[in-house]
């Protein structure tokens, strides 16, 4: 019988890095940032092995060094119980920087809620204990702040007789959490502070990644006078405000009757002006089932009541109905769901619609312009952007599978293979929106949409100047 011991021992020695070359050793790195108002841009670095020496361009590496960061890697922990801590975020820095932290969030959050700092002082008092804000601070070390950018960074080691993929696609400096795939195992999500200090040394550090790889600046003492502050505090004042006033908004008792109250969140949320976003589901089955509303505030009170979403949604779903193809494509799975993001009285969130969304309309051929804004969900994931308008048959498609385009662009740098991003569920019928892939962009090269008749017949194009192009009108 093989004791206990030599199979310990023996997973321990499978994690070790391999002083021995079994094959050719290399190091990729990709940092890519992409977005709404940029193109994407992907900056590579390969470091190539030759003579126990690892060189990129003019910089080199002794391979001793790799297999310590290779290590480090390999044993990088899972969980990390004590993360704040490591961070430099402690109960006791918090108490000790109280004054720091009113300071930075009292004067504009006394501003945005037009309430007295005296006033404001003790209302934010009761918001002000660690146990209420420790767990938002760890959401934000993972999340950060709402962003229409994407910064994503890849590192791939084939060292040591190891494959090693590490990614992370977070905003915030240390970039938390990563996600390690090591030997074809199934990835895992790692919070452990020694894995961007491990990458550290092999990425571009001209690229726009690099520095969120050290967020040693950013934490510590000077987090207690950082942003956050001021966007959690006036965040959880405008929540108790909003909870208390927005079952009293006219028509609410439509809305409740038809639909849930998923979320309720208050600020500039995802570049809006101050406003109260609703996330709402249906109650029953409905063609659109989902709701993302953002009901802008004046003077700290919602500027439209619940029957101007009423109204909304029931205009939706009536220009829905005519779209085949979106129920076509809803009913196709259990998992698919239609939802409209509106703004105000308006039936499109969008709020660049001039430059973002118009250019692709005329240049389709629709005369005026799109009314609703329709998101595709797959679960809870978007997997597609749609512009319809009353009166028009057709469809103007700007986002479809959007995550496949970065998807494809790694791909094609790893050359991996299929990049088609499709899934295996048996639940779910073909649909030709599941082979679509594009983001529109009027500055993208080219600058793809697609658009669908009144047949349900889609063809993707990419747009004409506008010196070209005639508006229709």
């Amino acid at each position: 019988m093989i004791s206990r011991a030599v199979v310990v021992g023996w997973m321990l020695c499978s994690l070790q890095p391999q002083d021995s070359k079994s094959s050719a050793e290399s190091i990729k790195v990709v940092q890519t940032v992409s977005g709404s108002y940029h193109n994407n841009v992907i900056v590579e670095t390969d470091w190539v092995e030759k003579n126990d020496i690892f060189t990129e361009n003019k910089r080199s590496i002794p391979r001793g060094n790799v297999l310590t960061s290779v290590q480090a890697l390999l044993t990088a922990r899972r969980d990390v119980p004590d993360l704040l801590f490591e961070l430099g975020v402690t109960r006791e820095g918090f108490e000790a920087h109280r004054g720091d932290i009113l300071k930075t969030a009292l004067p504009p959050a006394s501003e945005a809620l037009n309430l007295g700092q005296t006033e404001l002082s003790g209302k934010l008092e009761s918001m002000l204990q660690w146990e209420r804000v420790a767990p938002l601070i760890l959401k934000y070390a993972h999340q950060g702040p709402r962003s229409t950018t994407t910064y994503s960074f890849r590192a791939e080691f084939r060292v040591g007789g190891h494959m090693i993929i590490v990614e992370s696609d977070s905003v915030m400096p240390w970039r938390l959490p990563w996600r390690l795939t090591i030997d074809g195992a199934p990835p895992f999500s790692c919070d452990d502070l020694v894995v961007p200090r491990a990458l550290r040394g092999f990425a571009d550090p001209d690229a726009v990644c690099y520095k969120l790889l050290d967020g040693a600046s950013c934490w510590g003492d000077r987090f207690w006078s950082s942003g956050f502050w001021y966007g959690y505090l006036r965040s959880e004042l405008n929540s108790q405000q909003v909870e208390n006033e927005y079952q009293t908004m006219a028509g609410w008792s439509d809305i409740a009757a038809q639909f849930d109250v998923e979320s309720v969140t208050t600020g500039n949320v995802d570049v809006h002006p101050e406003s109260i976003l609703f996330l709402l589901t249906a109650k029953t089955q409905r063609n659109v089932a989902r709701v993302r509303w953002y009901n802008r505030l004046r003077e700290g009170r919602p500027a439209f009541n619940w029957s101007s979403l009423v109204t909304l949604h029931r205009a939706a779903e009536a220009v829905v109905s005519s779209q085949q193809w979106l129920l076509d494509w809803k009913s196709s799975s259990m998992r698919r769901a239609l939802e409209i993001n509106c703004a105000g009285e308006v039936g499109i969130a969008e709020i660049d619609l001039d430059e973002l969304v118009q250019p692709a309309w005329d240049d389709a051929g629709f005369s005026g312009s799109p009314q609703f804004e329709i998101c595709m969900l797959e679960g809870k994931e978007a997997c597609g952007t749609v512009y319809v308008a009353v009166g028009e048959a057709g469809a103007l498609i700007l986002a479809a599978h959007t995550s496949r385009l970065l998807d494809r662009s790694l791909e094609a740098i790893h050359e991996t293979g299929d990049s088609s991003g499709s899934t295996d569920d048996s639940a779910t019928k073909p649909h030709w929106f599941d082979d679509i892939v594009l983001s529109f962009h009027p500055c993208g090269e080219p600058p793809t949409y697609g658009r669908v008749d009144g047949t349900g017949s889609c063809e993707v194009r990419v747009m004409t100047s506008r010196a070209e192009r005639p508006r229709q009108r």
